[in-house]
């Protein structure tokens, strides 16, 4: 009777444009939070009067939640309905905004982070299984084309808001955008969207959350003990990184070996084995790597080397990324209705290692600008034009109770390339410095020195680019018919 109930709302018209004004909302607002908050972190540093390892924990406190949590919501929508689940995220990131502006103390706005983290990963979990839902192999490429699109304009305009509404308004005022955008995504997908769950109430069973517990408790120490030993005013920072690193190897070796004695886990087997969805969330997680390599360091090399005072100059620069990312994503959602996705994110690799190619060679001490806009722009076009067929194919590969499981991790995968970009570079550049300090007697900020620090970060990304092409390549022909898999009772 309920699987009727759900095949029937399966067939229910929803059209393209109201799933990307109504998901694409609680995307937009969760990229343009992260995207603000990030580049007010200065501001609120001095506002708060505090040191900089204390605002570590903005940052680091935010993505440990997302890690820990986008999968388990994602799984809650699959049994209760990822309508629901998207709903109450929107609900739960509507009141971490309120919280956030009258925040009056650091403790409070972490506090107010964490509460704005549980309702992204609300969001983006339910969010992709929704769009999976209700749509086809004849549109599913355009619709995520679509999505992917908003996240890049989303990144655009909250780093021109961020700068304007600070300077008149104070740094919380930003958020006070997303509460309406929040209200607004709430009732269209209230009366836009009907409610559907491939899993009927009797053969719901009980979740063994142990195993999958371990292995969230591994994703985000791992990653967070990569961020505390970059922090260098962080006391003993690279102690607690080893003692985290330690920890979290204790919790992969008991997701690899106790996981195969354990019934009905969140993370099934079929998934793990499916290469299409391994291989493919592998993939999001080095496309994002690559491209917050130049976010990382091409601010410094702007300021420091070439001079750029204009701080808003140097995000316009760097927003060549997003703006190329959101004009490709709608071209390769587009071309994967009819190409192998396997060659489109072939073809997105390729770019990208054009491009790191032609700033290994080209980047100086007196670079021409022109060179940076180019290549900024050329990453952004070729990293979007990964995600959309990307998505499609891990997402095509899902079984119909799993929307929202896969769906998570494929978005988890996005962060967890985020946050090892960025601890890598530093890493890399920590170790170059002392190397370079050894031999020249100067530092990181010594322009010879930053520039050959630069380099050796782009050839160890570059060679992680080309290893993460062909392991994508090993995913397999694409099915392109027009079904996603039936519910498949994964353990």
């Amino acid at each position: 009777m309920n699987s009727a109930i759900a095949q029937s709302t399966k067939e229910q018209d929803v059209s393209l444009i109201v799933l990307v004004l109504s998901i694409g909302a609680g995307f937009f607002m969760s990229t343009f939070d992260i995207t603000a908050t990030f580049l007010l972190l200065d501001t609120i540093k001095e506002d708060f009067i505090i040191q900089q390892n204390q605002l570590l924990w903005v940052t680091l406190t935010y993505l440990m939640i997302i890690l820990f949590f986008t999968v388990f919501s994602g799984d809650l929508g699959d049994y209760y309905g990822s309508k629901m689940i998207f709903q109450i995220g929107v609900g739960i990131f509507s009141l971490g905004c309120i919280l956030c502006f009258f925040s009056n103390s650091i403790v409070f706005f972490i506090f107010s982070r964490v509460i704005l983290a549980i309702g992204v990963s609300s969001i983006l979990s339910n969010g992709t299984a929704i769009l999976t839902h209700y749509t086809s192999k004849g549109n599913r490429g355009t619709v995520f084309g679509s999505i992917f699109s908003l996240l890049g304009i989303s990144i655009l305009i909250g780093g021109v808001l961020s700068y304007f509404l600070t300077t008149r308004f104070g740094w919380n005022s930003i958020f006070l955008i997303n509460i309406p955008i929040g209200i607004l995504c709430f009732f269209l997908v209230q009366i836009l969207i009907p409610k559907f769950s491939e899993i009927s109430f009797e053969k719901r069973k009980k979740r063994d959350w142990i195993v999958d517990i371990a292995f969230a408790f591994f994703l985000t120490t791992f990653t967070f003990s990569l961020s505390v030993a970059v922090e260098s005013e962080l006391n003993r920072g690279f102690i607690w990184a080893g003692i985290l690193f330690l920890i979290s190897l204790g919790g992969v070796a008991y997701f690899v070996f106790v996981r195969k004695t354990r019934l009905n886990p969140v993370v099934g087997r079929r998934i793990r084995k499916n290469k299409r969805i391994s291989r493919g969330i592998i993939t999001a997680a080095i496309a994002a790597f690559g491209a917050i390599a130049l976010v990382n360091l091409i601010p410094f090399y702007l300021q420091e080397i070439l001079g750029v005072a204009n701080i808003f100059q140097v995000y316009l620069i760097m927003s060549c990324i997003p703006i190329g990312i959101a004009f490709s994503v709608v071209i390769s959602g587009r071309l994967s209705e009819f190409l192998n996705a396997r060659i489109l994110i072939l073809i997105g690799f390729s770019g990208i290692t054009v491009s790191f190619l032609i700033l290994i060679s080209t980047i100086q001490i007196n670079s021409p600008i022109w060179i940076l806009i180019l290549v900024s722009s050329l990453m952004g076009v070729f990293t979007g034009t990964i995600f959309s067929p990307n998505q499609k194919s891990i997402m095509a590969a899902s079984a119909k109770d799993k929307l929202g499981v896969v769906g998570a991790l494929s978005m988890v995968a996005i962060v967890v390339g985020i946050m090892l970009s960025t601890a890598f570079s530093s890493i890399i550049s920590l170790l170059t410095e002392r190397i370079l300090e050894k031999r020249t007697g100067l530092g990181i900020e010594h322009p010879p020195n930053y520039l050959v620090s630069m380099r050796v970060i782009f050839v160890i990304f570059l060679i992680f680019v080309i290893i993460g092409a062909i392991y994508s390549f090993t995913r397999g022909v694409e099915n392109m018919d027009n079904n996603i898999n039936s519910t498949s009772g994964e353990k």
